[in-house]
C-alpha cells in the first residue's frame, strides 16, 4: 500500500517524515507533501456574479447556492504541484495531517473537496510533535469516515459559511447606509464593541473626592491602623462627605475598644495547566507580549523545537492516558537550572497522589488537546532566544507548581469602636510559600499584635487621607483576552451565557490574537504599551452599527455556536443553513432599514441615552424627557419613574445607583400638607419607595431610648425594641443580626407577641396570607433566631 501524508505546514512534514524515516513505524510507503496553513479561500461576491462588483443594496443579501474555494494568489501553485502529486503518484490512500481540531478539517476538506479527490482519507492525530507521539499517530490512523470526524468536517464548513455571509453581507449593508467602508465580523465586532464602552467609561468618568478616617492604634509597642467604617452598612471605608469625614475625626477619643476578632487561614492551590489562552495571558502580564506574539512563540516551540505540546489548545487538563508519562516530562525540567531542585525533591508517590485527581487529570474536559505542558524532549537553553526561553520556562512552572504545596496565608480581621463608631484592622501573614517560590511573589506581611476581644487600647494618633475614585482600568492583552472568553457573563439569557461559556466566549484560542491585529489594522484601537485604547475612529464605527444591534453582542454567537456544537456532537436537529439564510435575510434589510432612519440626509439621530437594566423585564432603561423608563415601557411593560417627585429630583447617577440596588443620598421631600423631610430612596419591586430606616439600618441612640424594650434577644442577649416597622436588638447591626419585620405575610406581630416569643412562648394566633392567595392560621415562635410557624388545624 502507499500513501500520500498532507501536513498543514512545512515543519510539521518535515518531522513526521524524519520519524517515519528513521523509525518505520508502519509498513506502507509514504510520500510527503504540505499546505502552507490556510491554502484556499472562499469565493468573493463577484466570483460567483460580477455585478457584486459593485456594492448596491438591492443586491443584498448575497447567498451563494452552493459555496466554492479557490487557492490563495499565493498558493495557486502549490495546489496546483500537490494536485498533480494526488492524480499520478499512483497512491491508494491520502493522509490528514493538518491540525486535529476543527480548523485542520477545514484546511484539508477545502482543498480535497473542492478538487473532488476520491481517494480514501485516513486521519492523522497528534497533540506534539515528538517522536513517539508521531510514532503513535502513525500506527493509529483513523478512518476520515468516523462519525465524530464526519461530525467535525460539517462543523467547519459551516462555520466558514455562516463567517462569510456574515461578514460579506453585514460589511456591505452598513458600508452603504453609512457612505463610509465598516468591515464587521461575527467575534470582531463584539470585541470592538467591548474596547468602545471601556475607551466610554474612562472618557466619561468623573473623579470623586473621597475620604478614609485612619487610625494609629498600639499594643506592646507594636502600632497598626484601623480605618473607619462607614454606617449604615458598615463596610466601606470611604466618605464622600467632607462634613462628615471632619465630624467623625473630632468623634476621635484617645481610647478604642477591640469588639470582634476574625482568623481564617486561605489556602491557594496552583490553578490547572495552561490553555493557549492562559499561557496569553500570563505572557502578557510577566513579559508584556501582545497575544499575536505568545502564539508565535508557543507555535514555533511546538513545531520546531519540538519542546511544548500543541498549543492551540482549549483545554486546561491532561488526560489519564497520559499519568504514567508524566514524570519523563518533569524529568526534562531538571534541565531549567532554576527549577532544578524543586523537581528533584518530588518522589514518584507524590507526583502519582496529584494525578489520581481530577483537579489536573480529567478525560472528559478534554475535546481535542490535552493542556499545554513540555515535552520529553530535553531542551538547550543556550539555542532558545530569549523570547522562547520565557515561554517554555513559564510553561514548565506551570506543570511543576501543580506537584509542590499549596500556598497559605493567614488573614485576622478587627472590629473596634469608640463609642458607637466601628473601625476596621487587617491583618495578613504569610503561613506557607508552597508553589509561589517558582515566580517570586513576595507577598509583604501586614503584622497586627496579639489581641483580645474587649479590651481597650490607646489610640496613638489620627488622620483623614484624601483620595480620589479612580476609572476603569485600560484593557491589557490580558484583560481583552480574559473578557472575550468570559463575555457570556454580560448576557441576560441563562442559556446563552451557559453556550458561551460552554464555547470558551467569543473566538477560540488560534483565532482572538488575530482578531485584536485586525481591528489595531484597521486603526480601531492601538497599543500603548501594554494598555489598549479605542480611537475615535472605532467610537465611531459603533456609534454608526448601532450598539444595541446584535451583531454588537456576543449573543450571536452563543446562539449559533450552540447549533455548531450539537452538530459536532450528531446533537442537531433541523436545517442550519436554511436557519442561517433565514437570519441573514432578516438581519440585512433590518440593518438597511433601520440605518436608514439613524441617518436621514445624513443627519444624525439624537442619541438615547440607557441608565441601566428594567427591574422587571431585563431590558435596558432609557433616558426620556421627564421620566426614566424602560424600554418596552406599554409594551408590556410598566417600569417608569419621574425626573422630580415631591420635589425630589433624580440625576442619572441616582437612577443608575438605584437599579444597582443602592438607595440614593438623603433627598428634601415635601408633603401636601406643606411639611417637609429628608427621604432616601431605593427601587423595590418595580417602584420608586423610601427606605425604611428601621429595617436594615443603624437605629440612632437617641431612637433607642425612646423606644419599647421587650426583652432578651434570643441571639446575643442584649435587648428587643420595637421600632416602626420592625422588632430589632440594640446590638444590630454590628454586634449582633437579630431582626424580624412587624408585618409577616399580611398578618401585624404585635409588640405582646414578641414578648410572649422572647419569653420562648408562641404568639397569639394570626391569619398569614401566602403569594399563592392561600391563607392559613397559625401561632409563631422563635427559633435560633428565626421565625417559626406552628399551623392551628
Amino acid at each position: 500500500m502507499k500513501g500520500l501524508l498532507i501536513a498543514e505546514k512545512p515543519s510539521l512534514m518535515k518531522s513526521i517524515q524524519k520519524v517515519y524515516n528513521d523509525k518505520r513505524p508502519i509498513s506502507d510507503a509514504l510520500d510527503f507533501a504540505c499546505f502552507a496553513g490556510h491554502s484556499m479561500t472562499l469565493y468573493e461576491p463577484e466570483d460567483y456574479d460580477e455585478k457584486y462588483k459593485s456594492w448596491n443594496k438591492a443586491d443584498l443579501p448575497i447567498i451563494p447556492e452552493n459555496f466554492t474555494y479557490k487557492p490563495l494568489d499565493a498558493n495557486k501553485k502549490m495546489v496546483k504541484d500537490l494536485n498533480d502529486k494526488i492524480k499520478n503518484g499512483g497512491y491508494d490512500y491520502v493522509i490528514n495531517a493538518c491540525d486535529a481540531a476543527r480548523e485542520g478539517e477545514l484546511i484539508f476538506y477545502s482543498f480535497y473537496g473542492t478538487y473532488k479527490h476520491k481517494l480514501p482519507v485516513k486521519r492523522f492525530w497528534a497533540s506534539d510533535t515528538t517522536d513517539a507521539s508521531i510514532v503513535k499517530a502513525l500506527k493509529s490512523l483513523i478512518p476520515e469516515t468516523e462519525k465524530d470526524l464526519v461530525n467535525l468536517q460539517k462543523s467547519a464548513r459551516l462555520r466558514a459559511q455562516m463567517d462569510w455571509l456574515y461578514g460579506m453581507n453585514f460589511t456591505r449593508a452598513l458600508s452603504l447606509a453609512a457612505n463610509s467602508t465598516i468591515p464587521v465580523g461575527r467575534v470582531m465586532t463584539p470585541t470592538l464593541k467591548m474596547l468602545v464602552d471601556r475607551e466610554l467609561e474612562i472618557k466619561n468618568f468623573k473623579p470623586q473626592d473621597y475620604y478614609e478616617l485612619v487610625l494609629e492604634i498600639e499594643k506592646n509597642g507594636i502600632k497598626f491602623n484601623a480605618l473607619r467604617l462607614v454606617p449604615e452598612e458598615y463596610k466601606d471605608t470611604r466618605m464622600f462627605d467632607k462634613k462628615e469625614a471632619d465630624e467623625a475625626l473630632t468623634k476621635v477619643g484617645d481610647k478604642i475598644k477591640v469588639r470582634r476578632i476574625t482568623e481564617q487561614k486561605e489556602t491557594i492551590y496552583p490553578s490547572t495547566l495552561y490553555s493557549l489562552l492562559e499561557l496569553q495571558k500570563d505572557a502578557n502580564r510577566y513579559f508584556g507580549y501582545t497575544a499575536s506574539q505568545t502564539l508565535d512563540i508557543a507555535q514555533k516551540l511546538y513545531e520546531e523545537r519540538k519542546l511544548l505540546s500543541y498549543p492551540r489548545t482549549e483545554s486546561r487538563f491532561l488526560s489519564t492516558a497520559m499519568v504514567p508519562e508524566i514524570p519523563k516530562h518533569l524529568e526534562v525540567i531538571k534541565n531549567v537550572p532554576e527549577l532544578k531542585l524543586y523537581v528533584e525533591k518530588l518522589t514518584e508517590p507524590e507526583i502519582m497522589k496529584v494525578l489520581s485527581t481530577k483537579k489536573y487529570v480529567d478525560d472528559a474536559k478534554i475535546a481535542d488537546h490535552h493542556a499545554i505542558i513540555v515535552t520529553q524532549d530535553k531542551p538547550d537553553l543556550s539555542k532558545l532566544t530569549q523570547d522562547e526561553k520565557n515561554i517554555y520556562i513559564l510553561v514548565a512552572k506551570k506543570l511543576l507548581s501543580i506537584f509542590l504545596p499549596p500556598y497559605i496565608i493567614s488573614k485576622t480581621e478587627v472590629i473596634l469602636s469608640i463609642q458607637k463608631e466601628f473601625y476596621r484592622a487587617n491583618g495578613k501573614v504569610e503561613v506557607q510559600k508552597g508553589f509561589s517560590v517558582l515566580y517570586g511573589n513576595a507577598m509583604k506581611d501586614t503584622i497586627l499584635p496579639p489581641l483580645v476581644e474587649k479590651e481597650i487600647l490607646p489610640v496613638t494618633g489620627s488622620k483623614l487621607e484624601a483620595k480620589k475614585t479612580t476609572p476603569p482600568a485600560r484593557y491589557t492583552d490580558r484583560t481583552i483576552l480574559d473578557a472575550m472568553q468570559n463575555a457570556g457573563k454580560t448576557l441576560k439569557v441563562k442559556e446563552q451565557r451557559e453556550i458561551l461559556k460552554e464555547a470558551a466566549g467569543l473566538g477560540t484560542p488560534a483565532t482572538r490574537s488575530g482578531i485584536l491585529d485586525k481591528i489595531e489594522k484597521n486603526k480601531w484601537m492601538v497599543r500603548k504599551g501594554k494598555s489598549i485604547y479605542a480611537t475615535d475612529l472605532g467610537i465611531s464605527v459603533i456609534k454608526v452599527i448601532g450598539e444595541d444591534r446584535d451583531i454588537c453582542s456576543p449573543a450571536l454567537t452563543a446562539v449559533w455556536e450552540k447549533k455548531l456544537r450539537e452538530i459536532e456532537d450528531d446533537k442537531f436537529i433541523g436545517d442550519f443553513r436554511k436557519e442561517l439564510n433565514e437570519y441573514i435575510i432578516k438581519e440585512t434589510q433590518s440593518i438597511i432599514a433601520e440605518t436608514k432612519e439613524i441617518n436621514p440626509g445624513g443627519k444624525e439621530k439624537k442619541e438615547i441615552k440607557e441608565v441601566g437594566v428594567c427591574p422587571i423585564c431585563g431590558e435596558k432603561v432609557l433616558v426620556g424627557k421627564n421620566f426614566y423608563l424602560c424600554k418596552n415601557y406599554k409594551n408590556p411593560c410598566r417600569f417608569i419613574i419621574p425626573k422630580n417627585y415631591m420635589g425630589a429630583k433624580f440625576s442619572e447617577s441616582d437612577v443608575k445607583g438605584m437599579l444597582n440596588g443602592k438607595s440614593t443620598k438623603p433627598k428634601k421631600i415635601k408633603f401636601k400638607d406643606g411639611k417637609e423631610a429628608e427621604k432616601e430612596f431605593v427601587i423595590q419591586d418595580g417602584y420608586l419607595q423610601f427606605v425604611k430606616k428601621s429595617g436594615g439600618h443603624t437605629i440612632s441612640d437617641e431612637n433607642k431610648s425612646k423606644m419599647r424594650k421587650l426583652g432578651k434577644c434570643p441571639k446575643c442577649g442584649s435587648q428587643v425594641l420595637s421600632a416602626t416597622d420592625f422588632f430589632v436588638c440594640t446590638g444590630y447591626p454590628m454586634e449582633c443580626s437579630f431582626t424580624i419585620k412587624k408585618v409577616i405575610k399580611d398578618a401585624r406581630i404585635t409588640d405582646e407577641d414578641m414578648e410572649k416569643m422572647l419569653k420562648g412562648e408562641h404568639s397569639d394566633v394570626h391569619t398569614f396570607t401566602w403569594k399563592n392567595g392561600k391563607k392559613g392560621n397559625a401561632t409563631i415562635y422563635i427559633d435560633d433566631g428565626m421565625i417559626k410557624f406552628d399551623f392551628v388545624k
